[in-house]
C-alpha cells in the first residue's frame, strides 16, 4: 500500500463541495496531497489545498492540456472532477493520454455519462423501468411550451422548468400561478426565489433566437432526497438515501439519512440500467400519491457526500482508495445521522 498519494480537484473553490471534499481527503488512512484547480481565486477552497493553480476555463483543449501538464508536474495519481460539462466531458474524450502517464478519472463510461447527466435522455430512458415517473414534455415553442403546462395542471398545478444539462439549481424555476406577495413576504423571501408565473416565462422565451432545450415536468410536493451511491460497473455496492430537511438552491443546509428500503431498492435498479460507476448521486421527490420518484441523476461527485463518513461508510475514502487498487472495505451505513451545515471563515493575508 502506498504511503502517499496525490489527489487532483477540478472546480474546488465550489462552496457546496470544495471545501467538505478537502475535509474528506485529509481525513482518509492514507496521507494525501490535494492539488487544487479553479478559474477563480476568490474562494476559500483555494487556501484549504496544498498547492493551488488558476486555471484557464473548462470544457476546452486548453484546459485539458492544462490539466495533463499539472499532472506531470505534481505526479498526480487520480482525477477527482466535479463538473461534467467542463471537466468529465473534455477529459474522458481525452482519456488515452492520462492512462499513457498513469492518472486515473474514476467516473462513469463517457456514453452512459452522456445519458445520465442530460435531464431529458435520463427521464426518456427511465420510461423503461417499471418503477413510478414523473410526467414530463419536452416543448417545441412558446405555444407549444403553454400546451404543455396546461397538460401538466397548471394553474391548479405548479410546473417545473429546467434546461435539460445545467448543475445544481442553475436555471431551475417553478411555473405557479399563486404569486401573490406582499412588503412583508418580500422581506422574507430568499435572495434566489424559483417562482415565476407561466406569462413572465413565455416572455422570456419569446426573446431567444433559438428555442432552447428545457424539461417541464410536474412539481412534486412531497420529502426531498439526495442519493449518494457507490457503484462498480452498474453494481451499486453502497447506498444512502438522506432527506433534505432544509435545502437552498444547490446545497443542503440540514440533511438526515433515511435508510429507506423503496428508495434504495428503486436506486439499485436504476444505477444498474444506466450502468452507473463510481460516485453518483441520485435525486429523488416524492409525488402527491407519495411515490418517490427520480427527477435527477448526477453522475457526479455531489455536494454533501461528507455525510457518507460520518455514517460510517465514506464512499469517497473507499472509491479513490479502490480506483488506485489500494485495500478497502466499505462498512454499512448507519440510520438517522443528522448533518447541521453552517459557514466557517477561511482567511488569508496580503
Amino acid at each position: 500500500m502506498k504511503d502517499k498519494i496525490t489527489v487532483l480537484i477540478s472546480s474546488c473553490g465550489t462552496i457546496a463541495l470544495g471545501p467538505s471534499l478537502v475535509d474528506l481527503l485529509s481525513g482518509m488512512s492514507v496521507k494525501v496531497k490535494i492539488i487544487g484547480l479553479d478559474m477563480s481565486c476568490e474562494n476559500a477552497g483555494h487556501l484549504m489545498v496544498d498547492k493551488f493553480y488558476k486555471s484557464p476555463k473548462g470544457g476546452t483543449d486548453e484546459f485539458v492540456d492544462f490539466v495533463k501538464d499539472i499532472c506531470i508536474t505534481e505526479k498526480v495519481d487520480i482525477i477527482l472532477g466535479t463538473s461534467i460539462e467542463n471537466v468529465l466531458f473534455p477529459i474522458l474524450s481525452r482519456k488515452k493520454e492520462f492512462d499513457e502517464i498513469g492518472v486515473k478519472i474514476p467516473a462513469c463510461d463517457i456514453e452512459d455519462l452522456k445519458i445520465a447527466n442530460n435531464k431529458i435522455l435520463m427521464l426518456e430512458h427511465l420510461r423503461s423501468l417499471e418503477i413510478p415517473q414523473a410526467n414530463f414534455y419536452v416543448p417545441k415553442d412558446c405555444k407549444d411550451f403553454i400546451k404543455k403546462a396546461k397538460l401538466l395542471g397548471y394553474p391548479k398545478r405548479d410546473v417545473v422548468v429546467k434546461p435539460s444539462s445545467m448543475s445544481g439549481n442553475r436555471g431551475f424555476k417553478i411555473l405557479s400561478s399563486k404569486i401573490d406577495m406582499s412588503f412583508e413576504d418580500i422581506l422574507k423571501k430568499p435572495d434566489i426565489d424559483p417562482f415565476i408565473t407561466l406569462e413572465t416565462y413565455c416572455a422570456l422565451l419569446e426573446k431567444e433566437k433559438i428555442f432552447p432545450e428545457i424539461l417541464m415536468m410536474e412539481y412534486l410536493p412531497g420529502q426531498d432526497y439526495s442519493i449518494y451511491v457507490y457503484a462498480e460497473g452498474g453494481e451499486a455496492k453502497s447506498i444512502i438515501p438522506m432527506k433534505r430537511l432544509k435545502p437552498k438552491p444547490g446545497v443542503s443546509l440540514i440533511s438526515e439519512v433515511d435508510l429507506n428500503k423503496k428508495i434504495i431498492e428503486r436506486v439499485r435498479l436504476i444505477t444498474k440500467h444506466f450502468n452507473l460507476n463510481w460516485n453518483i448521486n441520485i435525486q429523488m421527490k416524492v409525488n402527491d400519491v407519495g411515490e418517490p420518484v427520480v427527477y435527477e441523476i448526477n453522475p457526479r461527485i455531489a455536494g454533501t457526500i461528507i455525510m457518507t463518513k460520518h455514517a460510517g461508510a465514506n464512499l469517497i475514502e473507499h472509491g479513490v482508495l479502490k480506483t488506485l487498487g489500494m485495500d478497502s472495505v466499505l462498512n454499512k451505513p448507519k440510520d438517522k445521522v443528522k448533518m447541521f451545515r453552517y459557514l466557517k471563515a477561511v482567511f488569508s493575508e496580503g
